[in-house]
């Protein structure tokens, strides 16, 4: 969603349509023109994720072209999803949101309503173990119990 918003906001400099995340960007950033946009994000410590809640913010306010960019990249996230629940028979049938947008409420109610209509059977259930956790059970147990990625075999 960060790197669609900043897309638009370069596309906006060129003459495209017009959004209220260039001037965002240039009171939160100081970016004022494409050149600034380029230094920016080939800064040390650049974050395009951390463009990403203002690219809800905007869409909140009305912002056209961010609507457009949230309607895409929700679509985008269910094909993922539904492409992953349909080639992986044993995966749970809990889905769990992760992530700071997550908590942007309009976000998250549309991201839950579009899963649902792509997978009705899904359950979508709170976040209950911190992702740090689940990784390193993941990392623990992964593969059913075979060894990790990247272990020889000493057999």
């Amino acid at each position: 969603i960060g790197l669609a918003g900043l897309q638009a906001v370069a596309r906006a400099f060129d003459g495209g349509l017009a959004t209220i995340l260039k001037e965002v960007l240039r009171g939160s950033f100081g970016i004022d023109a494409p050149e600034r946009l380029i230094q920016a994000v080939y800064a040390p410590g650049w974050s395009t994720a951390a463009i990403a809640p203002l690219v809800l913010a905007a869409a909140d306010a009305g912002d056209a072209v961010c609507q457009a960019i949230v309607r895409e990249q929700t679509e985008t996230l269910v094909r993922q999803a539904g492409r992953l629940a349909t080639t992986t028979p044993d995966l749970d049938p809990v889905l769990r949101f992760t992530g700071g947008l997550t908590e942007h409420a309009e976000y998250a109610a549309a991201l839950r309503s579009a899963l649902l209509m792509r997978m009705p059977s899904m359950d979508i259930a709170p976040l209950t173990t911190a992702p740090v956790e689940a990784a390193l059970a993941l990392a623990r147990h992964g593969n059913h119990g075979d060894r990790m990625a990247g272990e020889q075999d000493t057999n």
